[in-house]
């Protein structure tokens, strides 16, 4: 059996008999049947003239009402959504460790499968090192980025390593997402290398005049 098509004048018809069909209409009965067909009336007689072009207001309200949804969720949800975020830890350095103690601190939580800790004191002891190469002035309260930033001043040349090493730190202390022996190998590494390198004579003269 082939299925009959309507034009749209028949379409129409058939969609009235059913909706006067008694069930829609105790269904859809009293105020809330009235105001439907008040707006749909004034949503299909209404219309913008500009000139030689006139424009049904249905397609403008619709319109109106989807940028009016989109400003709602950027002005009420999205700040709602960034206060629920955490604000990136402080990397905090017990006093009197120097950077040999927190690099063999490092290596023991390495040997014992503790990546996570292994890494986090392979970050202490760059940002240690550079407290005693007088990189850094000691200062509490200070963010992974923020100290990762600081070095790329003093070593440019190590300034991705420095970027991925914060990343990593921050990732140890939320724990999104354990870390393994080979990200635990490159903080040790750049630690390292940095230990090894001599720092830029502006950013050690930068850090003895915070000291003054």
């Amino acid at each position: 059996m082939s299925a009959q098509v309507y034009d749209r004048d028949s379409a129409r018809s058939l969609l009235e008999d059913e909706l006067a069909d008694a069930q829609y209409q105790r269904e859809l009965a009293g105020p809330l049947r009235d105001l439907i067909d008040s707006v749909l009336e004034w949503l299909e007689g209404s219309a913008l003239s500009l000139g030689p072009v006139t424009v049904q207001w249905g397609p403008i309200l619709v319109a109106a009402l989807v940028v009016a949804a989109a400003l709602l969720v950027i002005l009420l949800v999205r700040p709602r959504m960034q206060r629920g975020r955490r604000s990136e830890p402080a990397v905090s350095i017990e006093a009197g460790m120097t950077a040999a103690d927190l690099r063999n601190r490092a290596a023991a939580h390495a040997t014992a499968g503790r990546y996570d800790d292994a890494a986090r004191d392979s970050f202490r002891a760059i940002v240690r090192t550079a407290e005693e190469q007088f990189v850094l002035s000691p200062q509490d309260g200070r963010t992974a980025s923020e100290i990762a930033t600081a070095l790329t001043t003093a070593y440019p040349r190590e300034a991705g390593g420095l970027r991925e090493a914060a990343e990593l730190f921050n990732q140890s202390v939320y724990a999104r997402r354990p870390l393994q022996q080979g990200h635990f190998h490159r903080l040790s590494e750049l630690d390292l290398r940095l230990a090894g390198q001599a720092p830029s004579a502006s950013a050690v003269a930068s850090s003895l005049g915070s000291r003054l």
